[in-house]
């Protein structure tokens, strides 16, 4: 993933799409989370409010 300052994050998609790194590079305050759905583990991100 890439942020507008030009940094790069690398890795697995459960590592850094995480809540620091996605307010980092979208100025969005989000929740990340995961819950179970007939027996699969989902990730969901969810926008709640653009930071100050």
């Amino acid at each position: 993933m890439m942020n507008r300052n030009g940094d790069r994050f690398y890795g697995k998609a459960a590592d850094i799409l995480n809540e620091e790194n996605i307010s980092k590079s979208f100025d969005v305050n989000v929740i990340v989370d995961e819950v179970m759905y007939n027996d699969r583990k989902l990730r969901s991100i969810i926008p709640v409010s653009l930071t100050e």
